[in-house]
């Protein structure tokens, strides 16, 4: 059975499969663990920051997951483990794992 989300404006209501994307166990701090979803043409990642985070899951409340597709033109995003953030080859955006994905930079 599929959950449901509606955005955060109030617009349409969603549904989202309930898909197992991985064992938490297997999470190393730091190091992303590449998923699909909600499918296997939405590529992404869950990654254990090590740290609780506002909107972090898991027993200690640090694990993230986020597409690895960039908003703008699509450019598929790369980890950077040392100011843990997501970069985009492309224009070089850059976005905050440990701030929900918030845009850095581009």
């Amino acid at each position: 059975m599929p959950s449901q989300a509606r955005a955060k404006d109030g617009g349409a209501l969603v549904d989202y499969p309930v898909n197992r994307l991985g064992n938490i166990s297997n999470l190393k701090i730091n190091e992303p663990m590449e998923v699909a979803y909600p499918d296997g043409d939405a590529p992404g990642v869950l990654l254990k920051l090590g740290k609780r985070v506002e909107g972090g899951v898991g027993p200690d409340g640090d694990i993230v997951g986020f597409s690895t597709v960039c908003p703008h033109k699509g450019f598929p995003l790369n980890y950077n483990g040392e100011d843990r953030s997501f970069n985009c080859p492309g224009h070089y955006s850059r976005f905050d794992s440990e701030a929900g994905g918030q845009q850095i930079h581009g």
